[in-house]
């Protein structure tokens, strides 16, 4: 019995030395992995204000290696003022209640004071003690290719807010000036509720022929040229009888590689001008009319 019994404890021992082994396989792998991607990591336990780093995490701090206290006060002191109050209360519930920690955030380098935007993400977990919480993470810096998705994003946002908000109707069409897209006052100028009702189709579906022929014929000319055309004066008339006044640019439409690819342009809504100038021109006529009588009756008289 002695002798199984020491044979099992060998095996059980071999057992534990082949699992640390494999743990400590799995971490050196995981962190060669994340350090491919420039992914830092971190932990901490409840209760006992010690936070550990690896080398990529004082990096990212602007630290030497090993130099970090691991005191929560001194990672928070790192924390941009502008940034510390919000990490610290958002870090600190994570940790005492349980959940997930994810958030952006700035860091001053001590080395040159300069600024950097860093992201973390943790997840608690039961800790050995009784209701206390260990908490696990990573962190990485926000790269300039997360600054271009940003600034792509804003775009994205101002077109879509420009052209759901300007009154001049705005168009995008294809070399066979088929509308590839539109903004809202032009769906609506065109009785459409959907942009879907006009996509695909050409000014001969909302126009006379004889409009639309003449449009084709200058944005086919804007196409072969690449000159654009700029605030011409002239009269659209709709086939179901509406007529209107539009100051219209039209502008080649190129790809990323200077290409024509088709037109876009925009028409300014005039037509309340040219009725003004017509009763102007009116007024301007009756009273030539006028002044022409009276000298006519003014050379009778003498």
């Amino acid at each position: 019995m002695e002798t199984k019994s020491l044979i099992d404890y060998g095996r059980e021992v071999s057992a534990k030395e082949a699992m640390r082994e494999a743990a400590l396989e799995g971490e050196q792998t995981l962190s060669m992995l994340l350090g491919l991607t420039g992914v830092a990591v971190w932990s901490v336990l409840q209760g006992s204000g010690i936070l550990r780093w690896d080398r990529r995490m004082h990096g990212l701090f602007g630290l030497a290696a090993e130099t970090f206290s691991g005191r929560q006060e001194d990672f928070f002191a790192c924390v941009h003022p502008g940034d510390r109050d919000r990490v610290r209360v958002q870090f600190s519930e994570a940790l005492n209640r349980g959940g997930r920690f994810a958030m952006e955030y700035r860091v001053v380098w001590p080395s040159d004071g300069s600024v950097h935007i860093l992201r973390s993400k943790g997840q608690t977990c039961e800790g050995e003690a009784a209701g206390a919480y260990r908490m696990a993470g990573i962190c990485w810096a926000v790269t300039e290719s997360n600054e271009k998705e940003q600034e792509l994003a804003l775009e994205r946002h101002l077109m879509r807010f420009l052209m759901e908000n300007c009154p001049d109707k705005i168009y995008f069409k294809d070399v066979s000036g088929r509308f590839i897209r539109i903004n809202k006052a032009m769906r609506e100028w065109f009785g459409e509720e959907e942009d879907e009702g006009v996509i695909g189709k050409t000014d001969f579906g909302f126009f006379t022929d004889e409009h639309a022929r003449r449009a084709f014929e200058v944005e086919h000319a804007v196409i072969n040229t690449g000159v654009p055309v700029v605030h011409k004066e002239e009269r659209e008339t709709c086939r179901d009888g509406r007529t209107t006044w539009v100051s219209t640019s039209k502008m080649p439409l190129r790809d990323p590689e200077g290409r024509i690819i088709g037109t876009f342009g925009i028409s300014i809504d005039i037509t309340r001008q040219k009725r003004v100038e017509a009763r102007l021109l009116e007024q301007v006529e009756k009273l030539r009319i006028r002044n022409a009588e009276l000298e006519e009756a003014l050379k009778r008289a003498s």
